[in-house]
């Protein structure tokens, strides 16, 4: 019996959903990381977001659906959802933006390395970031001939405004079509969607390699194939099919697929052998002249290349980056993969069999909840204790330089002094990170997460 009110407590429909939520952002988080050795083993982790769009779309539709049934009017069914999202994911988000905006204005124009571009970056799209569509931030500075900016503290929140663009159409979706026709709505997005991102490729990459637009990618053929990868991975139309998927686990039962764990590891050895046969043949056409060239701008980059081989730099940048997305018109199929991957995890967690076991545990279930700001703080966070800790982390390479060299040699000196320095900068970074996105969630978040169950 306890066990049963356990479950029962109000954290979310599926415990192990929560459980995931915290698996899948420590992934997530470790994938962002300026590290060399923590980040390398997540090297293949970059499609886990892309299961927090899926989850999404399976609980609001099932929520949105359980509404409907109770046979409210548009205005009170249209007005009880968007208020509750909004006392869930409005106040967080916008009180991050106003306390980076005021240190902004403190501090201003910066020499600091990783925070001089931030002011351009806040000024140039304000707006965006504000209004939930930095997600087509590519695409707005392309117009504005406003030149690329890389700067690592705000690139995640492109994320958030796919998932608000969808809380917008959700809802009116629900109400005004019948379960069945919205079965053939999910089917016609989950079809059409490798079509749409196919044609926005042909038009995008088209656009990057006329002449008249060389000088604004520096004539860099790395840079445009970037730009057009971003473009595909973060605007809404190319997402849909993620929502898609999550909304058709609300929709059918899905009895045919026995075991949801067991297709999910076939599923998965799938996605693996094609990422590392697509890394493969991109890794051989992929020149060393391009890379050196984008290291210069990706100081984590050009410290993963005094460390490796250069052929395993080539590899491991073209399984992990988003330019995968590119090559050999990889993002047509792969997207359908992962996003059918991520149905499968919510699938078994619907059916109380993980596909890990351990994502039924407590303390993972409880750190779920807190998920939400870690995401928000992750990049800021690290960017800042990079920053900060750079006196500290030079002398600390130093010495285990000079002790790992003593030992072992000069090449397992540098390995070993940038393993120490990781070691310690995580040791900070991890823990002050939960404990940051554990306050927020009780003392911060709580507040507007009654007011939304008090809503009448």
């Amino acid at each position: 019996m306890a066990e049963t009110k356990a479950v029962q407590k109000p954290r979310s429909f599926i415990a192990s959903l929560d459980g995931y939520r915290t698996l899948g952002t420590l992934i997530v988080v470790m994938h962002h990381v300026p590290f060399v050795f923590f980040r390398t083993p997540f090297g293949y982790g970059w499609w886990v977001l892309q299961s927090f769009f899926v989850l999404s779309g399976f609980l609001l539709t099932m929520i949105q659906l359980k509404e409907k049934d109770k046979g409210y009017p548009l205005a009170r069914f249209m007005k009880e959802y968007y208020l509750k999202r909004f006392y869930r994911i409005f106040p967080l988000y916008w009180t991050f933006l106003a306390v980076l905006s005021i240190i902004i204005l403190a501090f201003g124009v910066t020499q600091i390395p990783l925070v001089s571009g931030l002011l351009e970056e806040y000024r140039d799209n304000w707006f965006l970031f504000w209004s939930y569509t930095y997600n087509y931030k590519e695409i707005v500075n392309f117009a504005q001939d406003l030149q690329p900016n890389f700067n690592p503290f705000l690139s995640h929140l492109w994320s958030l405004s796919v998932e608000e663009q969808f809380y917008l159409v959700l809802p009116l979706l629900v109400f005004f079509l019948n379960r069945e026709s919205l079965k053939k709505v999910v089917l016609g997005i989950i079809i059409l969607s490798p079509l749409i991102r196919l044609g926005t490729y042909l038009y995008f990459n088209h656009v990057a390699y006329l002449p008249e637009n060389s000088a604004y990618f520096n004539d860099n053929d790395y840079m445009k194939d970037s730009w057009t990868a971003v473009i595909i991975l973060r605007t809404t139309w190319c997402q849909m099919d993620c929502f898609a998927f999550g909304m058709a686990l609300a929709l059918w039962d899905f009895s045919w697929i026995k075991s949801a764990k067991k297709w999910f590891w076939w599923a998965f050895l799938g996605f693996v052998v094609l990422v590392t046969a697509n890394g493969i043949v991109m890794a051989y056409q992929l020149e060393t002249e391009t890379l050196l060239a984008f290291s210069e701008q990706n100081p984590i980059l050009r410290r993963t290349l005094e460390i490796f081989p250069i052929w395993f730099v080539k590899f491991y940048t073209s399984v992990s980056e988003h330019l995968i997305l590119i090559s050999n018109y990889h993002f047509v199929y792969i997207y359908t993969l992962v996003n059918f991957l991520s149905f499968l995890i919510v699938l078994s967690c619907m059916r109380n069999r993980p596909f890990l076991s351990f994502l039924s545990n407590d303390k993972m279930i409880e750190t779920g909840k807190f998920t939400y700001g870690a995401y928000i703080f992750h990049y800021p966070l690290m960017m800042l204790i990079t920053i900060f800790s750079i006196p500290f982390i030079v002398k600390l390479n130093k010495i285990s330089t000079k002790g790992f060299t003593l030992i072992f040699g000069d090449y397992m000196g540098v390995l070993g002094s940038q393993l120490v320095a990781e070691i310690a900068t995580a040791a900070i970074y991890l823990p002050l990170l939960w404990l940051i996105s554990k306050w927020s969630y009780e003392y911060f978040e709580m507040i507007f997460i009654r007011l939304r169950y008090k809503m009448k």
